[in-house]
């Protein structure tokens, strides 16, 4: 509107725009403007009908600035000063069209230290949101994470795309210092595209509102696409602290990094997805958020090995000793040919020396089952937890460092080795649901040097399947591994390649047209299934269909 403007006119796709604060201006159409300089105060920029706002040349923000950028926004270039404030406005229910900001910048992208893209509490309103399980106004809430105890709360959302709001607390439980506008709200969503370089000295941040006696906010999303990222800033997506009881989980954290170049970003800041904590040292079992989820993928050239900063999704925590930390969340690596690491960890102990042995779990949901995983490794009390009817496909090796004593996956879960090219060694103390691999050639060792333990759950499988050409190898050639089949668990082994696997432990396992490799195994019987004479030989027992009473290690067959 012309007479919104001091020479009464709109605004040029050339202009230099220049807003001082104390300005609400709504864009009802896509408008294009040459740069946007914010001079500090208070602005809000709103759009309707889906209207976008194009800056040809800079966007700017001094500092003293604190702007609603409540419209999509593409710009050539873009600095937000020390002491600026990006924010959009925070969103109500989980029905209403959400606000986020959304950000493209074509060229380089700075944010000075104490410069800010800030989303901050404004997710949903309390006690909205999709991760609330509860009624009223002491719901409990889950986004990346799961609160403790299990079934508080869930995760919903892209791990790998993360879009959605936090869910939010209760406000009838809010501490002294609230900010009415933010109180109990989740963290909000945060989507930014930066073709050159992002150099983030600053914070661009979707935590879950905090500041709460109770039932505090989970964390929002955040996701950036960057051709290269440097500084030491800081992107965060936690759950909200809370000072008594029932903290909120981390958020979603996705960063992609493009640039074709193979010199690697220098990026020595943190990242982090952190379930909130609790500051009650009375605190019970309910006190604890699980951490939230990381993905960083290079889509361009390098790798993570000259990255610099910190990146961390604990569960939350308690200073009780033996109290339980909440569930780790988890961070996904992956390089641009495709492999990819999997990290699932609460924290060294130094961090957490209060802490029970094991932490809540850490639930993979079928978003995240889907991806085959290169190597997964878990440690300092975390506990991987597939849920129900999911499997965990890994092609690599699978590593417990310190980990949880409990078993990986829920009832009905399991995880699955794949793709024969890759060798997968299973490392430390690992108690699977059920284990399984039917990829003939596929190669799986146990890590003896590493007192490496192996077994399935009551109630549980281990399932080998190869082929006559190519066998599953199970076992380790040059040592001797440890693999415990416990009463109530079964075991279908066929075509496999048995080498140093002592199973002495639990009940003996039979491999149907399977061989050994060497002296060292124990507790297996290698069963031939071709037709032929089958004798009685009583060796172990009385029982017609123990396999180890009979010559071919199998009872007679139709």
């Amino acid at each position: 509107n012309e007479l919104n403007w001091a020479d009464g006119k709109v605004p040029a796709a050339t202009a230099r725009v220049k807003l001082v604060g104390g300005e609400t201006i709504n864009f009802p159409a896509d408008a294009a403007i040459g740069s946007l300089e914010l001079l500090g105060g208070v602005t809000h920029l709103t759009a309707a009908n889906g209207a976008k706002l194009a800056v040809g040349g800079v966007f700017y923000a001094e500092d003293g600035t604190k702007c609603y950028l409540d419209v999509p926004t593409t710009a050539s270039s873009a600095l937000i000063r020390s002491g600026a404030h990006i924010v959009c406005t925070p969103s109500t229910t989980t029905t209403a069209t959400y606000r986020k900001i959304d950000l493209a910048v074509t060229g380089d992208m700075e944010i000075e230290e104490d410069g800010w893209i800030d989303a901050v509490g404004r997710g949903f309103s309390p006690p909205n949101g999709w991760g609330q399980t509860g009624t009223g106004t002491s719901s409990c809430w889950g986004h990346g994470g799961t609160l403790d105890p299990v079934g508080l709360g869930r995760t919903y959302g892209s791990v790998f795309e993360p879009t959605l709001p936090g869910t939010g607390g209760s406000t009838s439980h809010r501490a002294e210092g609230c900010d009415p506008e933010l109180d109990a709200h989740g963290g909000g969503v945060i989507r930014l595209q930066v073709g050159g370089t992002l150099l983030l000295n600053g914070t661009v941040s979707a935590d879950g509102w905090t500041k709460q006696n109770y039932y505090s906010a989970t964390g929002g999303s955040v996701w950036m696409t960057v051709g290269r990222l440097a500084g030491a800033g800081l992107v965060t997506a936690k759950g909200g602290l809370v000072l008594t009881s029932t903290p909120g989980c981390g958020g979603r954290v996705a960063v992609y990094r493009t640039a074709e170049t193979k010199e690697e970003s220098t990026f020595s800041g943190v990242i982090r997805a952190n379930g909130g904590n609790c500051n009650d040292t009375k605190a019970t079992a309910r006190s604890h958020g699980g951490g939230g989820r990381i993905a960083i993928h290079l889509t361009g050239a390098g790798d993570f090995s000259q990255y610099l900063g910190t990146i961390q999704s604990f569960g939350g925590f308690v200073s009780v000793s033996g109290a339980q930390q909440g569930g780790a969340g988890t961070i996904y690596l992956k390089k641009q040919d495709g492999s990819s690491t999997l990290v699932v960890d609460n924290g060294a102990a130094a961090t957490f020396p209060k802490r029970a042995a094991t932490s809540s779990p850490t639930p993979l949901t079928a978003e995240m089952t889907a991806q085959a995983f290169g190597d997964v490794t878990v440690r300092n009390t975390a506990w991987l937890c597939p849920e129900a009817g999911c499997s965990l496909r890994v092609a690599g090796s699978l590593t417990t460092e310190n980990a949880a004593p409990e078993t990986i996956g829920e009832k009905g879960s399991s995880v699955t080795l794949v793709d024969a090219s890759k060798e997968s060694i299973l490392s430390g103390a690992l108690a699977f649901r059920s284990l399984v691999c039917e990829t003939p050639g596929k190669s799986i060792v146990l890590d003896a040097a590493s007192g490496s333990e192996v077994t399935v759950a009551p109630g549980g499988m281990l399932y080998l399947a190869g082929d006559a050409q190519s066998p599953v190898v199970f076992g380790n050639s040059t040592a001797q591994g440890k693999f415990t089949l416990p009463n109530g668990a079964v075991a279908e082994v066929r075509h496999a390649t048995i080498a140093g696997v002592d199973s002495s432990g639990g009940v003996g396992v039979v491999a149907d047209n399977s061989c050994a490799l060497g002296e060292r195994v124990v507790n297996w019987t290698l069963a031939d299934m071709t037709p032929g004479e089958n004798t009685w030989t009583g060796a172990s027992s009385t029982v017609w269909s123990d396999g180890r009473n009979w010559s071919r290690g199998r009872p007679p067959m139709e």
